[in-house]
C-alpha cells in the first residue's frame, strides 16, 4: 500500500513541476508578446513571432 502511495507521489510532484514550467514560459511569451505590440508590431509580425495564433 505505501508503494502504491509513494509512485502516486512521484508523479504529482512530477506533474507539478512540469505545470509550473508551462506556466513561467506562457507568462514569460505573453510578457514578450505585449512588449513588441507596444512597440508597435504589425499582426503578420505577431503572428510570425508568435506561433499561438491558430
Amino acid at each position: 500500500m505505501e508503494i502504491i502511495f509513494i509512485i502516486f507521489s512521484i508523479f504529482l510532484f512530477i506533474f507539478v513541476i512540469f505545470a509550473l514550467f508551462q506556466s513561467y514560459k506562457y507568462f514569460k511569451t505573453m510578457k514578450k508578446y505585449k512588449k513588441r505590440k507596444e512597440e508597435g508590431a504589425s499582426k503578420e509580425e505577431l503572428e510570425k513571432e508568435f506561433k499561438f495564433f491558430d
